[in-house]
């Protein structure tokens, strides 16, 4: 395992992000919204604990919007509702990003979790922290790094140049569409990968799993060399990258 896995660990450890939730009988939620407008930003950048993410770029937009729902999960419903603003929310406008932190409280009597709808333009950069939960990313075509301790990662009509992609314990679902020129990397501690991408795809292939089985379908690449737990390969003109590492579990590349 490389950078991306030690990101996730280093993540992780601050995070607290190896306890998962407890089945808590009473929650409390509250929902908001806010709108940050841009001055020269070009990215986007999110430190979340316990939650689901959703970012999604529109051509259209011109500020970064933000739906917001806190939750407190307790053994009643008064003390849920007492403790929902523990969840200290920030926000910052950088120089070059718009930062936005989620503070979770250390405490063992309460599942504390930030839900996110976030829209923005499409061609903002986007890295996105998360312990426990799902990030979800789609109509993007600018820069992005997701890394998540536990949970599903799920990239949707995704155009990028540049993705990567980790999660300790979980999944990769992506389908994509790559630039020429892209560099994809994803990696998975435990669990699965799933790539979907164009037959016409332009990209130097590598894949690499150390327990499970790695399958493809509907691409033909050149200088194949590829066996149950290993594949290298050439897509078109071989331009681009995509590397695809997963430690306890399973590869499937298809193509498009």
């Amino acid at each position: 395992m490389g950078l991306l896995f030690s990101l996730i660990l280093a993540f992780c450890l601050v995070s607290a992000c190896s306890e998962p939730f407890r089945n808590d009988e009473y929650e409390y939620k509250e929902e908001d919204t806010k709108t940050i407008d841009l001055s020269g930003q070009t990215k986007f950048t999110l430190e979340n604990t316990n939650g689901i993410v959703h970012i999604s770029g529109s051509d259209t937009s011109t500020n970064v919007h933000l739906e917001i729902t806190r939750k407190v999960k307790s053994h009643s419903l008064e003390d849920a509702q007492h403790h929902i603003d523990d969840i200290v929310i920030t926000d910052e406008a950088r120089a070059h990003d718009i930062y936005v932190k989620v503070g979770h409280p250390n405490n063992g009597d309460r599942d504390y979790e930030v839900d996110f709808v976030i829209t923005l333009p499409s061609h903002f950069n986007s890295e996105v922290y998360c312990g426990n939960g799902d990030i979800e990313l789609s109509s993007i075509t600018g820069y992005a790094l997701l890394i998540l301790g536990n949970g599903v990662i799920r990239l949707d009509e995704v155009t990028s140049d540049e993705v990567r992609g980790g999660v300790g314990n979980g999944s990769i679902e992506a389908d994509m569409t790559p630039a020429d020129s892209c560099s994809i990397s994803f990696e998975v501690g435990n669990g699965n990968i799933a790539l979907e991408i164009p037959a016409g795809t332009n990209a130097e292939v590598e894949a690499s799993v150390g327990n499970g089985n790695i399958t493809y379908s509907g691409l033909s690449f050149d200088n194949l060399q590829y066996s149950g737990a290993h594949l290298e390969g050439i897509l078109g003109n071989g331009e681009g990258n995509i590397l695809l590492v997963v430690g306890n579990g399973n590869i499937v590349l298809r193509g498009k």
